[in-house]
């Protein structure tokens, strides 16, 4: 399968083997591996944002929804979308939005959390309302910071690095006392 531009991030597969990727030509696409060829399921070049297209992708890799029906990204002008995995549609309408560029992979936490960095240099937490979302809380990192990818492990702690070297650990069931990195311990001091 061609998407007719680059791809500069990772595509993720759901349990059934379809593949979503994000491509550079503003286009995000769901296809199916018949074995001998991709054949696209659906292509979101309208729905996201609100109508708008999807931006520039700058590496931000999607994440799947526990249940599989809502795939999770961002884009280079600081859009963040809930695509029902179905349609292609933004869940959100295009009120996700965080500043600087989303870059590096989306993570999903048991608690249902989404996690994912910003250029900006913070890591956000949004809730997903079904037709929006509530961002809980984000970290603010004050060292080298631009392509860092959250993971969330089974008691919903969140684990991310800094381009300096360093390794944090937040609780991902109280995002809103997160703060920043002044004087916040790492987990590798």
């Amino acid at each position: 399968f061609n998407t007719g531009s680059n791809i500069q991030s990772a595509p993720i597969l759901d349990a059934a083997g379809r593949i979503y990727v994000a491509s550079t030509n503003r286009n995000v696409y769901k296809v199916h591996d018949n074995g001998t060829a991709g054949n696209p399921l659906w292509v979101n070049s309208t729905s996201f944002s609100g109508g708008g297209s999807f931006s520039f992708n700058s590496g931000s890799s999607p994440a799947l929804s526990a249940d599989e029906q809502v795939l999770y990204l961002g884009d280079a002008d600081g859009n963040v979308a809930a695509l029902d995995t179905t349609t292609g549609i933004d869940n959100w309408g295009g009120t996700g939005q965080v500043t600087g560029e989303v870059r590096g992979h989306f993570a999903v936490g048991p608690n249902d959390n989404v996690y994912f960095a910003s250029t900006d240099q913070r890591v956000f937490a949004f809730q997903d309302n079904g037709t929006s979302a509530t961002e809980l809380g984000s970290f603010q990192v004050t060292s080298n910071f631009t392509r860092q990818s959250p993971t969330v492990n089974a008691s919903n702690q969140v684990f991310f690095t800094s381009g300096g070297g360093i390794v944090y650990a937040l609780d991902g069931t109280n995002p809103g006392s997160w703060g920043n990195s002044t004087g916040k311990p790492s987990i590798f001091p």
